[in-house]
């Protein structure tokens, strides 16, 4: 497990440069680019497990499957080196989990650093030559704690093979989230006549919805010579970022995100259109879905490549207020649809995953490898 350890460091405190690629309007810094350095670790990390030490061989084709999970631990600051580090975690019989922590270094901090971001991708290895999926190296385990995060990420498989399973798409929700449906039609509807009519100081899902098109170029491309999944995350997210944005009214705050699939390839030169909706807010948090289409131009025929859940707080500081007060922010969501309310059942699901700060931070400790 630590021979494929990576790390790398974005030195904002001492190169000006660094600092002006990744600052955001607000002076913090821009996630977004963290998410493509996200990527990109992790298909390096990825190809140090998969090598054969064969000159004589061509390379696996590696790609991203999908983003388990992602989480916002820490504010950002601009004024401090940020370290990357990453490893495999767990390995199937053609994937492989790549666990990345992200920290600010601090003198006083746990381990000299402040912990940032954790997150977990899956990476698939496929046959450079045919595409059909090929098997990887195993994974040699020297250690508890190496058995121990083996552990965790087999049984994040299991649980993400089970809920693959009992996918709304193809199963019917449970009686528990039948009645979560009904009762928030019947206290955010009005029905007269059979006809609902939404609230006035609400806003349906719908009302939400933002998109932008793009076209892919060269210089966006992976090793396959396809567009760069930490590219296509990264236009996700700043459309989901203004989606936010536009909901709270102010500077929105991200939190997480979670299984965030890449359905199929991008060939460069395609005609991507990212559509954004809210589709679920619960108490101090909104989630935001982002579909990724490609669209022939000549047919309009569309194709999804990629879905993306990014999940932002509600919480917004009280404007004027010379106190640290605090107050929710944004309308009211409810379901105008059926697809509505399973996409408000489906985004639960995927937050009834996560796990608590305090968990994520004892992990993000945990996870320190020695390197070799």
């Amino acid at each position: 497990m630590s021979e494929s350890y990576v790390e790398g460091v974005l030195p904002f405190s001492t190169d000006p440069d660094s600092r002006e690629d990744y600052i955001n309007t607000y002076g913090g810094v821009r996630i977004a680019k963290l998410l493509e350095d996200l990527d990109a670790l992790s298909g390096a990390i990825s190809y140090r497990h998969a090598d054969d030490s064969n000159h004589h061989t061509l390379p696996l084709a590696i790609v991203t499957a999908t983003v388990d999970r992602i989480d916002l631990l820490n504010v950002l600051d601009i004024d401090r080196d940020m370290r990357l580090s990453g490893h495999v975690s767990y390995v199937g019989r053609s994937s492989m989990e790549i666990t990345i922590r992200q920290g600010e270094t601090h003198a006083d901090a746990r381990d000299g650093m402040i912990p940032i971001m954790l997150s977990r991708f899956t990476m698939v290895a496929r046959d450079p030559t045919h595409g059909n999926a090929v098997r990887v190296n195993t994974l040699a385990l020297s250690s508890h704690l190496e058995h121990d995060i083996f552990d965790k990420g087999r049984r994040a498989k299991e649980a993400a093979k089970e809920a693959r399973r009992a996918n709304l798409s193809r199963t019917a929700p449970t009686a528990d989230e039948s009645r979560f449906i009904h009762t928030t039609w019947a206290r955010n509807f009005e029905i007269e006549d059979m006809v609902p009519t939404v609230r006035a100081d609400a806003i349906t899902p719908r009302q939400t919805q933002l998109s932008r098109a793009v076209i892919t170029h060269p210089g966006q491309r992976n090793l396959n010579g396809h567009a760069f999944g930490g590219y296509l995350l990264a236009q996700a997210y700043d459309l989901s970022f203004i989606t936010a944005n536009l909901h709270l009214g102010r500077r929105p705050r991200f939190l997480s995100s979670s299984q965030l699939t890449f359905q199929n390839p991008v060939p460069i030169g395609s005609v991507l259109d990212f559509r954004s909706r809210i589709v679920a807010q619960d108490g101090s948090k909104f989630t935001i879905t982002v579909t990724a289409d490609k669209v022939d131009p000549e047919t309009r025929a569309r194709t999804t490549a990629s879905v993306f859940h990014y999940t932002f707080s509600r919480v917004c500081r009280v404007e004027g207020s010379t106190e640290e007060a605090v107050e929710t922010c944004g309308r009211d969501l409810v379901a105008e649809t059926y697809g509505d309310a399973i996409r408000h059942v489906a985004a639960r699901r995927r937050e009834a995953d996560s796990v608590a700060r305090e968990e994520q931070l004892r992990i993000f400790h945990e996870l320190r490898l020695p390197t070799v």
